[in-house]
């Protein structure tokens, strides 16, 4: 049986240069591969240009138990297909219980473990993002339709009597949820003044003659 030959990142990305200029048939001749490699290679161009230099393939530990990784990862689709936020330690404590569920006892979810599941299964930890409302279908035509309307409303109005204005929400206290640390510290605490969730308005405008007006903010009563 040929033994399979494993290249460093350097000749990878060399390879995927070469063809850059000289086509893939001409990079697979010289660098004696094949084809399909270069192509390979060419569509992992920004894995290969993050990883060292002399590196070889990246390849992972085969898992002992890849019933249990399945499992797992389905649970995990699931729960984000709620939306639900799931943490590494619950990954790992759902591990330990669904390798009991199917006869290995003796499984360990250690952290190491985790990290090369989740490499496996390409995922990674994520900061939450805002979710804008969708917009409907004929949008497009409503935005040119709008524009149509106020370009012809304004055709006798002043620039100066034009205007656009934002209302911007503003916290009390900016809460971080980062901080530099002491490598290796469990318990990260951030203070804050208790009025995160305390907002003022700013309320910001300018003519279309471009003169800036002066903003108003709005307290809320109490």
């Amino acid at each position: 049986m040929k033994r399979r030959k494993s290249y460093t990142a350097a000749f990878k990305l060399n390879a995927v240069k070469y063809r850059d200029l000289h086509g893939t048939l001409a990079a697979a001749n010289h660098f004696g591969v094949t084809e399909a490699m270069v192509r390979k290679w060419v569509g992992d161009r920004r894995n290969l240009q993050e990883m060292p230099a002399m590196k070889r393939a990246r390849r992972y530990k085969k898992p002992s138990v890849e019933e249990v990784e399945y499992a797992v990862h389905d649970w995990i689709v699931k729960k984000r297909e709620e939306n639900r936020a799931v943490t590494v330690k619950e990954i790992r404590t759902k591990a330990k219980e669904l390798a009991e569920e199917h006869g290995h006892q003796n499984f360990k979810a250690s952290a190491h473990w985790c990290h090369l599941f989740m490499a496996r299964k390409k995922l990674s930890v994520r900061r939450r993002t805002s979710v804008g409302q969708p917009l409907p279908p004929e949008h497009l035509q409503k935005c040119s339709d709008f524009r149509k309307f106020v370009a012809a409303e304004a055709l006798n109005v002043s620039p100066f009597n034009l205007g656009n204005i934002d209302e911007v929400p503003v916290p009390f206290d900016i809460v971080y949820e980062r901080t530099v640390d002491v490598k290796g510290r469990e318990n990260i605490k951030i203070d804050s003044t208790g009025h995160e969730k305390s907002n003022f308005t700013v309320v910001s405008g300018v003519t279309a003659a471009g003169e800036k007006l002066k903003p108003v903010i709005i307290l809320r009563r109490s």
